[in-house]
């Protein structure tokens, strides 16, 4: 660890020295007060809120590290309550603090922007159903989050979701909580007060609640007068989204002619684990080199078996992480993920130069998921063509 190059910078030697100053003090006192915790807290809140260098910034967090693996519980809880809304915080500081003790990780799971949706699904498939708890109170969660706290069998995962009014629910996620709506009120009340929540879907849960929120519905729709045994029989289908006018075309769509094409050769290939499987990766990287791009799109899609819809999506995310996770459930090694993520770069930013840090994100997305997780998630999120 290079700490003489800390040591040379004028913004950032006053800090570090306050840092191991404070945290010798506070490690030597029989007494670890809650100030000096505060004061230590502080001074890491600091360090992480200067904007310095790509690699002091690394350094900072080894430093950081360092230090967290070695505090008690309580600093630890400070640490992450101090550090939790920065937007600058180095990734693997934050899920260290995510994967602790969950009164050391609510903060960060709560408000922290650093973590993103690979890996809150991670949190949410390793760790017990507290963490989904306060997880489901993120004001940002995307949809893919949404419906995958939905599909825990959790009350008190659905009640906080179905509380949280910074996000707007997905379909899916509105159809579980209204079946979970009926067997618990807690989930009910939220739900009922929704400004997202369909009129006819509230109306369908009356005949499952108490009689306060009997009230609270008839206040809210005044169904007095209306027929509510009809209202009840009504089918859940009528939950829907509103429309969006139609997009444009996509540029990079293959015609359905390309992906019938691929799709009968594909037929003719079997051995897709082995040299085949190498085949159809090079015809692949080799449309991408010759700026072929809607062949290209017909031929993965084919390959990692979605649509050329889900395909243009993945490959039009910023950090590639939809990218990883197709790869790693198909046995794509790391190079080929590399040449696949680089060339397709045009594809993902219409032609603008793509930032370093944009690469690293997309490898550290790659290299921390096992084939198996990216399998289930595979399984869940993408639509077979």
């Amino acid at each position: 660890m290079d700490i003489g190059l800390l040591e040379r910078s004028e913004t950032m030697k006053p800090l570090l020295v306050r840092l191991y100053d404070t945290h010798h003090i506070y490690s030597l006192a029989e007494n670890q007060s809650p100030d000096a915790r505060s004061k230590l807290s502080d001074i890491v809140s600091e360090l992480l809120d200067v904007s310095v260098e790509a690699r002091e910034k690394d350094l900072v967090a080894d430093i950081l590290l360092a230090l967290i693996q070695q505090a008690e519980i309580q600093l630890r809880q400070e640490l992450s309550e101090k550090i939790a809304a920065l937007p600058n915080v180095p990734a693997r500081l934050i899920l260290n603090l995510a994967y602790d003790e969950i009164s050391v990780a609510e903060s960060v799971l709560r408000y922290s922007p650093v973590l993103e949706t690979l890996d809150l699904m991670y949190i949410l498939q390793s760790k017990p159903h507290d963490y989904a708890r306060v997880i489901a109170s993120r004001p940002d969660l995307p949809s893919q989050i949404i419906d995958e706290l939905a599909s825990i069998d959790d009350t008190l995962v659905h009640s906080v979701l179905a509380a949280n009014d910074e996000i707007k629910l997905t379909v899916d996620a509105m159809k579980v909580l209204y079946v979970s709506a009926q067997k618990n009120e807690s989930v009910a009340q939220p739900l009922i007060e929704r400004a997202d929540v369909p009129k006819t879907l509230v109306k369908k849960l009356y005949s499952f609640v108490g009689e306060h929120l009997k009230v609270l519905i008839n206040d809210k729709y005044g169904l007095v007068g209306d027929d509510i045994d009809e209202v009840i029989d009504a089918s859940v289908k009528t939950l829907s989204e509103p429309k969006p006018a139609p997009a444009p075309q996509n540029p990079f769509m293959p015609t359905r002619a390309m992906m019938d094409a691929e799709y009968a050769k594909s037929q003719l290939r079997s051995d897709r684990d082995g040299h085949m499987r190498n085949v159809m990766l090079n015809e692949m990287l080799g449309e991408l080199r010759l700026k072929n791009y809607r062949l290209f799109v017909a031929k993965f899609s084919i390959f990692m078996g979605v649509s050329a819809k889900d395909t243009l999506e993945v490959l039009g995310q910023q950090y590639g992480h939809g990218l990883a996770i197709l790869c790693r459930s198909h046995g794509v090694d790391r190079n080929d993920f590399i040449k696949l993520f680089l060339l397709s770069e045009h594809i993902r930013s219409n032609g603008q130069a793509m930032q370093g840090i944009t690469l690293n994100r997309a490898l550290s997305y790659f290299d921390r998921m096992n084939a198996e997780f990216a399998r289930n998630i595979y399984q869940r999120n993408f639509v077979r063509a």
